[in-house]
């Protein structure tokens, strides 16, 4: 048999990113699978409000810098920022609708969070920008799930205020982001390889706490 077919594959730097990161994955994973958790619109509202902060920090780390970084996943991350935050700010403003309507009141509360510089930080270094995307884009892998728990949990038409979680558009998009994670991973220096892991990890950290932080205390507990 020929000796090239026996060879042993390497193994990707998706998988060896996702290995490396897997206790921060689950605490992400607990936060934003907890739409249950909701009480009311106002939690929602919480929720988003989390979620636009931690897109508008990446949206202005990815333009402050334009030097070539990440090959094209600065320009890619940039559109995704973009997009995302026009999904909130749309399903933001079918709450507040709903408020005028009737449904709910006083919908307009200050955000639970603040931008602390924290992600954008990451976003000066190619391995950063890898890294930010990676946490970012599988956010939202499971998004269709969550948003039909959030129309049932609070009541809501289906395909209410839940554009931002049943993005469509998502999954082939992850798919074809592993597929340049990977291309980086098999040139890069073995020290951007270990500072994109030691990046992921920040990136959870900075995502699950705003999230944690945005969260009513029974979705805390």
């Amino acid at each position: 048999m020929n000796d090239a077919v026996m060879a042993p594959q390497p193994v990707s730097f998706f998988s060896l990113l996702h290995a490396a990161t897997q206790e921060e994955h689950r605490r992400l994973d607990r936060l934003i699978g907890l739409p249950t958790g909701l009480r009311s619109e106002k939690d929602l509202v919480r929720i988003l409000t989390a979620w636009d902060i931690v897109w508008a920090e990446v949206r202005a780390g990815v333009q402050r810098d334009r030097r070539p970084a990440g090959h094209d996943e600065r320009a890619r991350l940039l559109v995704s920022a973009v997009r995302a935050l026009q999904r909130i700010h749309a399903d933001l403003a079918e709450l507040m609708a709903g408020t005028r309507a009737g449904r709910s009141n006083h919908l307009d509360i200050p955000p639970s969070t603040t931008d602390d510089g924290l992600l954008s930080g990451l976003l000066d270094a190619e391995p950063g920008v890898w890294a930010a995307s990676y946490v970012l884009r599988g956010s939202r892998i499971n998004g269709g799930t969550v948003a039909v728990k959030i129309s049932d949990e609070l009541e809501l038409p289906l395909g209410v205020a839940t554009s931002y979680h049943s993005d469509d558009a998502i999954g082939p998009a992850w798919a074809a982001f592993r597929r340049r994670l990977d291309a980086w991973g098999r040139i890069a220096r073995d020290v951007d390889r270990d500072q994109a892991v030691t990046a992921t990890r920040e990136a959870f950290t900075v995502v699950a706490d705003r999230l944690e932080a945005a969260l009513p205390a029974v979705g805390r507990t």
